[in-house]
Order: structure tokens, then sequence, then C-alpha cells
């Protein structure tokens, strides 16, 4: 039962911290298809947020229950079915390329600036002997105090609010950087709204 709480707090953790930047990419954004969300890039990127996210609410987290919360995340926030995310994510980290790596690179930068805790770029770390997920610690900070999700709520989601700057701008900049900016790699699909 524990691992079951563990899983579901795990994947709202990782929703609720997505979501926003999720949301507002899809407000800017008519069309993304399938195959860029399952790109090498998007996979890391996405995975390592998911991972991260989840880790940092819930601890350490078992192979299967990191996967189930990679999983039910994913469809989630994509709405495509999460054993598609899983096998693609699984081929990838046993054999990450360069795509795969920079994305778990940059979504390792931008949680750092999401959730204001250093996370490890260093190539060593994103490629243990363990598997990439587990490179992905959780060191619980002593004053940590924030709700479900690991975002601060006082982030502004989307629109004008976004224009006043701060810390929740930075992250919203850098999305868009981490995510936006990579969709045409993926298919020239991934049409902006007219």
């Amino acid at each position: 039962m524990l691992g079951f709480l563990k899983v579901r707090r795990g994947r709202r953790a990782a929703v609720e911290t997505l979501a926003p930047f999720v949301a507002r990419s899809r407000s800017r954004i008519a069309h993304i298809p399938e195959n860029v969300w399952l790109s090498p890039y998007l996979v890391g990127l996405m995975g390592a947020l998911i991972t991260l996210a989840a880790k940092r609410r819930t601890g350490p987290l078992d192979a299967h229950s990191l996967a189930v919360v990679q999983a039910q995340a994913w469809s989630e926030l994509t709405e495509i079915e999460g054993d598609l995310f899983g096998e693609e994510l699984y081929l990838l980290s046993t054999e990450p390329d360069e795509s795969f790596k920079s994305g778990c690179r940059n979504a390792a930068e931008l949680f750092s600036l999401i959730s204001g805790e250093f996370v490890s770029t260093a190539e060593q770390d994103l490629a243990s002997d363990h598997g990439w997920s587990n490179a992905f610690w959780h060191v619980p900070r002593p004053d940590d105090d924030m709700p479900e999700g690991a975002i601060d709520p006082r982030f502004p989601p989307a629109g004008d609010a976004f224009a006043s700057g701060g810390a929740g701008a930075d992250a919203f900049a850098m999305w868009d950087a981490c995510f936006e900016a990579h969709l045409d790699h993926g298919r020239a699909d991934a049409r902006p709204r007219s």
C-alpha cells in the first residue's frame, strides 16, 4: 500500500509541476504530433523532468514504481499512451544518443530553476551504472514546505502575468527554449497557432 501511495504522490507532483508549462505550450501551438513528443530529445527532457519532480516529492522510488510514475504522468501530460513513452525511455536510457542526453541535461537545468535545488548535469551523473534515472537523487531541504506540486504556486501560469518577471518568468522562458524551440527538430508538423 505504501508503494501505491508513493506512486500516486510522485505522479501528482510531476503533473502539477509540469502541467502549467505544457498547457502554456499547447495554448501557443496548434498541434504537437505524437512522433514529436516521442523524439529522443523530448523523451529525455520530459522523462528527466517527471523523474526529478516525482523524486523530489517522494524520495527514492524503486524501478517499477518509477516506471509507473513516468508512464502515468507522461500520459496525463501529453494525452499519449504511457506505454509508448516507457518503451522509448527504456530503449534510449540503455543506449542514449546525444539528443536524449541533451534533453536530460536541459531538464536538470530547468528543474534547478523551477525548484531552486541544484541538479548535477555532469555527464557521469546522467549515465550512472544504475541507469540514468537513478542519477537524479532526492536531497530534501530542511525547510522543504513546498505544497504537493514542486513548482511554486506563485509563478504565473501564462499570458500577461508572465511578463511581470521573476523566477517564474525565468522558468517559463527556459521551458520555451528547452521545449518549444525543439519542436521542429522532431518534425515540421508542430504548428504555431495562427
